[in-house]
């Protein structure tokens, strides 16, 4: 039948059986410490259009062989057919590899993190990537890592000031391509100086853990008012159109740093804290 692989039928590759089978290989390799989904998983909004953001830890000498372990697995599922590795060292430190199956749905997208068990930032910080959704772990690889509030505050209110400097100096950027009347390099800087900035704000303001996750989760984690005023200011017509986005993004922003309210703030800040006292059950994906 068209679509049918080695291990299952295109329609029935889902998120949850590409980590079962995953789990089912690598959870009984004794140097495989751990492994867990941060992503949509850990925020309980995985959906159909959702990729699998998977982490391992495993013993560090043997990082390339949980890779090929891995890679067996997923082609007893559908052949790979693309995939990237990060070249290294990658920002976060780990081996990072993109895959793409074959027979699997595009937006099934595999984005798995390999970690050393001596590695120190195992993105294991509830407060800002939320409690993981643990397949295994063995030796409490998955414990999580320090957050101190009043510490993240102090890097906060640094990283304002530092936006709100760098916003008023680079708006310039965008309006020389206006008065140039080149439309590419207008949008262009306006995204990258006015609208980046606004969005980084904003979350500071309304999700201060996450300050520095761009664009994601914005329909989740913004309040409905604030969507309704970020929302025209992405989609431009034309130069003169642009121009008028640009003064309303300014103003927005400037009118969001004059609220910021650092009480408020240091209050969500604690409050996200509490999040590593509840308990989180084990999530067995094989069961």
């Amino acid at each position: 039948m068209k679509g049918l692989t080695r291990g299952m039928a295109k329609s029935e590759m889902t998120h949850e059986g590409v980590i079962a089978a995953i789990q089912r290989k690598l959870e009984p390799i004794e140097h495989i410490h751990g492994m867990w989904e941060i992503g949509a998983a850990a925020f309980s909004r995985v959906d159909e259009w959702s990729d699998i953001d998977l982490q391992i830890c495993g013993d560090d000498d043997k990082i390339e062989e949980i890779i090929r372990m891995l890679e067996e697995v997923l082609e007893e599922l559908s052949p790979i057919e693309s995939q990237w590795r990060l070249p290294e060292p990658t920002p976060h430190g780990h081996a990072q590899v993109f895959y793409k199956l074959r027979d699997a749905s595009p937006f099934l997208l595999i984005d798995v993190v390999i970690m050393k068990a001596s590695a120190k930032d195992k993105f294991l910080v509830p407060e800002i990537h939320n409690p993981p959704t643990i397949c295994f772990d063995k030796n409490n690889c998955t414990a999580y890592e320090p957050f101190d509030p009043k510490e993240f505050l102090k890097k906060l209110k640094g990283r304002a000031a530092l936006i709100k400097s760098l916003f008023s100096m680079f708006q310039v950027m965008t309006l020389k391509e206006i008065n140039r009347n080149h439309p590419i390099e207008a949008i262009s800087y306006y995204q990258a100086y006015t609208l980046r900035w606004l969005v980084e704000l904003q979350r500071i303001r309304y999700r201060p853990t996450r300050y520095n996750f761009s664009i994601r989760y914005l329909y989740d984690e913004f309040p409905e008012d604030v969507l309704k005023r970020l929302e025209p200011l992405y989609f431009i017509k034309n130069l003169e159109d642009l121009q008028k986005k640009r003064e309303s993004a300014e103003e927005l922003f400037f009118e969001t740093y004059a609220a910021l309210d650092w009480g408020v703030i240091s209050k969500m800040l604690n409050d996200a804290a509490k999040v590593r006292n509840q308990s989180v059950d084990v999530v067995s994906k094989t069961s």
